[in-house]
Protein backbone atom coordinates (compact mmCIF):
# COMPACT_ATOMS: atom_id res chain seq x y z
CA UNK A 1 0.00 0.00 0.00
CA UNK A 2 1.24 3.91 -0.77
CA UNK A 3 0.13 6.64 0.93
CA UNK A 4 -0.23 10.22 -0.40
CA UNK A 5 -0.63 13.56 0.44
CA UNK A 6 -3.96 15.07 -0.78
CA UNK A 7 -4.85 18.29 -0.74
CA UNK A 8 -8.50 20.10 -1.02
CA UNK A 9 -8.44 22.19 -4.86
CA UNK A 10 -10.05 25.21 -3.20
CA UNK A 11 -7.19 25.46 -0.15
CA UNK A 12 -3.86 25.21 -2.49
CA UNK A 13 -3.30 28.77 -4.28
CA UNK A 14 -2.42 29.33 -8.02
CA UNK A 15 -3.83 25.97 -9.20
CA UNK A 16 -4.56 25.83 -12.97
CA UNK A 17 -8.56 26.17 -13.58
CA UNK A 18 -8.81 22.86 -14.61
CA UNK A 19 -8.26 21.89 -10.97
CA UNK A 20 -11.21 23.26 -9.75
CA UNK A 21 -14.45 21.30 -9.63
CA UNK A 22 -17.69 23.78 -10.64
CA UNK A 23 -20.87 22.72 -9.16
CA UNK A 24 -23.33 20.87 -11.79
CA UNK A 25 -26.70 21.90 -11.73
CA UNK A 26 -29.44 19.68 -11.55
CA UNK A 27 -30.41 17.68 -15.00
CA UNK A 28 -27.14 17.49 -16.65
CA UNK A 29 -26.20 21.30 -17.10
CA UNK A 30 -29.79 22.54 -16.78
CA UNK A 31 -31.42 24.20 -13.77
CA UNK A 32 -34.86 22.74 -12.74
CA UNK A 33 -37.94 24.28 -13.98
CA UNK A 34 -41.29 24.33 -12.05
CA UNK A 35 -43.90 22.31 -13.08
CA UNK A 36 -46.39 25.56 -14.26
CA UNK A 37 -49.89 23.37 -13.92
CA UNK A 38 -49.06 20.99 -10.68
CA UNK A 39 -48.18 24.54 -9.15
CA UNK A 40 -50.78 26.06 -10.40
CA UNK A 41 -53.02 23.32 -9.01
CA UNK A 42 -51.59 23.02 -5.34
CA UNK A 43 -52.12 27.18 -5.10
CA UNK A 44 -56.03 26.90 -5.89
CA UNK A 45 -56.16 24.52 -3.19
CA UNK A 46 -55.85 27.37 -0.45
CA UNK A 47 -53.67 24.60 1.85
CA UNK A 48 -51.12 25.59 4.44
CA UNK A 49 -47.88 24.19 2.90
CA UNK A 50 -44.57 24.60 4.29
CA UNK A 51 -41.52 24.32 3.69
CA UNK A 52 -38.25 22.81 5.02
CA UNK A 53 -36.87 19.65 6.39
CA UNK A 54 -35.92 16.28 4.77
CA UNK A 55 -39.42 14.22 4.64
CA UNK A 56 -43.12 15.51 3.10
CA UNK A 57 -45.17 14.60 5.43
CA UNK A 58 -48.90 15.91 6.40
CA UNK A 59 -49.27 17.15 9.95
CA UNK A 60 -52.71 16.08 11.64
CA UNK A 61 -52.41 18.09 14.92
CA UNK A 62 -50.97 21.34 13.14
CA UNK A 63 -53.24 20.70 9.66
CA UNK A 64 -50.26 21.92 7.40
CA UNK A 65 -48.32 19.71 4.60
CA UNK A 66 -44.80 19.86 5.33
CA UNK A 67 -42.42 19.33 2.25
CA UNK A 68 -38.64 19.66 1.43
CA UNK A 69 -37.96 22.40 -0.04
CA UNK A 70 -37.96 23.24 -4.01
CA UNK A 71 -34.56 22.00 -4.38
CA UNK A 72 -33.96 19.46 -2.43
CA UNK A 73 -35.70 17.16 -5.07
CA UNK A 74 -33.70 15.48 -7.44
CA UNK A 75 -36.55 16.94 -10.43
CA UNK A 76 -39.40 19.12 -10.90
CA UNK A 77 -41.67 15.58 -11.49
CA UNK A 78 -40.09 14.34 -7.79
CA UNK A 79 -41.07 17.45 -6.57
CA UNK A 80 -45.31 17.05 -7.82
CA UNK A 81 -45.39 13.51 -8.23
CA UNK A 82 -48.91 12.40 -9.03
CA UNK A 83 -50.46 10.71 -11.41
CA UNK A 84 -53.44 12.84 -11.63
CA UNK A 85 -51.86 15.89 -13.55
CA UNK A 86 -49.75 13.60 -15.49
CA UNK A 87 -46.91 13.77 -13.57
CA UNK A 88 -44.88 10.68 -13.43
CA UNK A 89 -41.70 9.85 -11.51
CA UNK A 90 -39.39 6.99 -10.70
CA UNK A 91 -40.14 4.49 -8.15
CA UNK A 92 -38.11 5.21 -5.03
CA UNK A 93 -37.49 2.77 -1.78
CA UNK A 94 -39.49 4.45 0.47
CA UNK A 95 -42.33 4.13 -2.05
CA UNK A 96 -42.06 0.38 -1.22
CA UNK A 97 -42.07 0.68 2.68
CA UNK A 98 -45.70 3.06 2.49
CA UNK A 99 -46.83 0.39 -0.32
CA UNK A 100 -46.15 -2.60 2.56
CA UNK A 101 -47.59 -0.71 5.24
CA UNK A 102 -51.12 -0.92 3.32
CA UNK A 103 -50.39 -4.42 2.46
CA UNK A 104 -50.29 -5.30 5.78
CA UNK A 105 -53.09 -3.26 6.70
CA UNK A 106 -55.34 -4.96 4.02
CA UNK A 107 -54.27 -8.16 5.27
CA UNK A 108 -56.08 -7.62 8.62
CA UNK A 109 -59.03 -6.18 6.68
CA UNK A 110 -60.03 -7.20 3.53
CA UNK A 111 -62.82 -4.53 2.34
CA UNK A 112 -60.03 -1.90 3.04
CA UNK A 113 -59.13 -1.75 -0.20
CA UNK A 114 -62.55 -0.39 -1.59
CA UNK A 115 -63.04 2.12 1.39
CA UNK A 116 -59.91 3.25 0.66
CA UNK A 117 -60.43 3.63 -2.93
CA UNK A 118 -64.04 5.34 -2.11
CA UNK A 119 -62.15 7.68 -0.13
CA UNK A 120 -59.36 8.67 -2.63
CA UNK A 121 -62.06 9.07 -5.30
CA UNK A 122 -63.59 11.67 -3.06
CA UNK A 123 -60.29 13.21 -2.07
CA UNK A 124 -59.32 13.83 -5.95
CA UNK A 125 -62.85 15.00 -6.86
CA UNK A 126 -62.67 17.72 -3.55
CA UNK A 127 -59.03 18.83 -5.12
CA UNK A 128 -60.43 19.33 -8.44
CA UNK A 129 -63.60 20.89 -7.50
CA UNK A 130 -61.88 23.51 -5.62
CA UNK A 131 -59.81 24.56 -9.19
CA UNK A 132 -60.88 27.44 -11.18
CA UNK A 133 -63.87 26.67 -13.46
CA UNK A 134 -64.19 23.55 -12.28
CA UNK A 135 -67.38 21.32 -12.99
CA UNK A 136 -67.34 19.07 -9.92
CA UNK A 137 -69.24 19.55 -6.59
CA UNK A 138 -67.71 19.89 -3.48
CA UNK A 139 -69.78 18.15 -0.88
CA UNK A 140 -68.18 17.85 2.79
CA UNK A 141 -70.12 16.03 5.65
CA UNK A 142 -71.93 18.43 7.97
CA UNK A 143 -71.63 21.52 5.62
CA UNK A 144 -74.38 21.43 2.79
CA UNK A 145 -73.27 25.20 1.86
CA UNK A 146 -70.64 23.20 0.38
CA UNK A 147 -72.37 21.36 -2.06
Amino acid sequence: MKGYNVFNADQVEGLPQHFSATEAEPGNGQRKQRIEAADRFFANLGADIRHGGNRAFYHLAGDFIQLPVFDAFISAETHAGTADLGVAIEPREDHAAYIASWLKCLKNEKRAVFQMAAHAERAVAYLHGLQPGSNVAIATEGNPAAA
